[in-house]
């Protein structure tokens, strides 16, 4: 079986990964383990349009060539604008999307943990508007947001902000890029994964051990 594992940056694919047994996967594609599509630029003008099809052809081209060797492959990554192309692309009967969600609260802490070893950045909120969205409809909700619990834990990472008034305007612009009209500060909203993935991990309140089971599974 093909996995491609997606999810923002700092939400513990790679952990989970780790944890795997070694009979579930023959080869693991993780994106920094190979050399940056970057490197393949000619000296001349991009759009950034071309630089981001430039970027995403050349490693899905690099997925093609590894999975014709091996029956099973894991792919972790972070992809927010063609969140399900790659599993076209690729055109093999068994593959599956996979899609780890990690909750807000998570994510900071997350952030705070790897600031002194591999440091991340508010960039990871962005990602997670571009793969979440709000939703009315509580049967098809992933998780529970709320704005004033947000700028709370937000606090413990101040140090990415400059003052007070920066921090909460950066928690009020995060939740409006999730589709939230009307914004109130003490109320909870329902959100969902804009597409639908074959597998949706939740890893509220689990440990990466958990989460390697029920992937197994």
């Amino acid at each position: 079986m093909i996995i491609i594992l997606n999810g923002t940056s700092s939400s513990g694919k790679t952990s989970i990964i780790k944890l795997l047994p070694d009979n579930f996967y023959d080869g693991i594609y993780c994106e920094h383990t190979i050399k940056p599509p970057e490197s393949l630029y000619k000296n001349k003008y991009y759009t950034k349009k071309q630089r981001i099809d430039f970027f995403k052809y050349s490693q899905w081209k690099y997925y093609k060539s590894e999975i014709k060797k091996l029956n099973n492959f894991i792919i972790d990554l972070v992809e927010t604008n063609d969140q399900l192309g790659l599993k076209k692309y690729l055109s093999r009967n068994n593959i599956k999307n996979v899609l780890l969600y990690t909750n807000l609260d998570n994510l900071i802490r997350n952030i705070d943990k790897r600031k002194n070893y591999e440091p991340s950045g508010l960039f990871v909120f962005d990602q997670f508007t571009k793969i979440y969205t709000s939703t009315n409809n509580e049967n098809e909700a992933i998780d529970i947001i709320c704005l004033k619990d947000f700028i709370k834990n937000l606090r413990h990472i101040k140090y990415l902000f400059s003052n007070e008034k920066e921090l909460i305007t950066f928690a009020k612009k995060i939740f409006k890029k999730l589709n939230i009209k009307r914004l109130q500060i003490n109320k909870n909203y329902y959100i969902k994964s804009i597409y639908k993935y074959d597998i949706v991990l939740n890893s509220t309140n689990k440990t990466s051990k958990k989460l390697v089971k029920e992937l197994y599974q």
